[in-house]
C-alpha cells in the first residue's frame, strides 16, 4: 500500500479528520481497498457512531494491491500528521508488517527537514456495522461553521440540546440554572429544508457535548446536512464532491437521542 497527498487543501483536510476522530475514539481501524479507505467506529459510550469514506480519486497517488485492515492509535496518528510543515507532502505505506510508515517530505530543496515515522499497529476485533436505510422526518443543510458556532453558544447554559422543527422554523434550545438560549432559524436561513408531514412539531434531545464534538468537523467543508427523526439518531453529514458531483470524502456521524428518563 502506498498513498500520497500533495494538494495543500487535501493535506489539511486529511489531518483535520484525524484530529477530530481522536476526540471521539482512542483507536481507529482503516479498512483499505482498491477503491477507498473506510473508517467506522464508536465512542466509549457507544452512543456516537462515525463512518468516513476517503475515495481513491481524492488522493494524488493511490496504490493498493490487496484489501487491508489495520488498527492504530488515533491520537498518535494525529500527532504525527500535526508535525507536518505546509510544504511537506504526506506519504503512507504499509507492507504487511507491524507498523504503518508515514513520511512527511518536501519535493523542493528547502530548509524543511524530512521526517519518517513508524506507527505500531494494534490488535482490535473489527466488525463493521451495517447502518439501516435512511428514513428521516427532517433534513436541512446549513453553513457548517455557523452551526458549530451556535452549538458552542448553546453549550454555555446546559448539557442538553433540544431541536424543534416545524414547517416554518428550526429552534435550537438549551437551558439551565444560569439561563436559557433559544436560536431561531427560519427556512430562509438554511440552504435546503425537507420536512415530512407529521401533524405536529418534531422534538428531539441530544447531548450538547457530543454534538459539539461532531460539529468540529466543520473545518473540512463549508456545509453540513442534518438529518432528524424523533425515534432515531441524529445524523450530521459532511461531503466533499468532485466537479462531476461524485463523493470524494464523506463524513457521517450519528448520535443517539436522549430519552425522557435521561433528563
Amino acid at each position: 500500500m502506498n498513498i500520497t497527498l500533495t494538494d495543500p487543501k487535501n493535506k489539511t483536510i486529511f489531518t483535520e479528520i484525524f484530529h477530530q476522530l481522536c476526540t471521539i475514539s482512542d483507536h481507529i481501524t482503516l479498512d483499505v481497498s482498491q477503491e477507498r479507505i473506510f473508517i467506522q467506529g464508536m465512542d466509549q459510550t457507544h452512543s456516537c457512531l462515525f463512518e468516513i469514506i476517503l475515495n481513491a480519486d481524492w488522493f494524488e497517488h493511490y496504490d493498493v494491491d490487496e484489501p487491508t485492515v489495520i488498527s492504530l492509535s488515533s491520537a498518535f496518528l494525529y500527532r504525527i500528521l500535526n508535525t507536518r510543515e505546509d510544504s511537506q507532502n504526506i506519504e503512507i505505506t504499509y507492507n504487511n508488517t507491524d507498523e504503518l510508515c508515514i513520511n512527511l517530505t518536501s519535493e523542493k530543496n528547502t530548509s524543511i527537514i524530512d521526517k519518517y515515522f513508524e506507527l505500531p499497529l494494534i490488535n482490535i476485533v473489527y466488525e463493521p456495522l451495517t447502518i439501516p436505510e435512511k428514513d428521516y422526518q427532517v433534513e436541512f443543510t446549513f453553513n457548517s461553521k455557523h452551526f458549530a458556532s451556535l452549538i458552542d453558544q448553546l453549550a454555555i447554559f446546559d448539557e442538553l440540546l433540544k431541536i424543534i422543527c416545524n414547517e416554518e422554523h428550526i429552534y435550537l434550545e438549551s437551558s439551565g440554572s444560569e439561563g436559557k438560549m433559544r436560536a431561531e432559524l427560519s427556512i430562509d436561513d438554511v440552504d435546503e429544508y425537507a420536512l415530512e408531514e407529521m401533524g405536529q412539531d418534531l422534538v428531539c434531545m441530544f447531548s450538547l457535548k457530543q454534538i459539539k464534538d461532531m460539529c468540529a468537523f466543520h473545518k473540512i467543508t463549508d456545509n453540513v446536512t442534518i438529518n432528524l427523526h424523533n425515534e432515531k439518531p441524529i445524523e450530521l453529514e459532511y461531503n466533499i464532491k468532485s466537479l462531476e458531483n461524485k463523493d470524494l470524502v464523506s463524513v457521517q456521524l450519528y448520535l443517539s437521542p436522549k430519552i425522557s428518563e435521561d433528563y
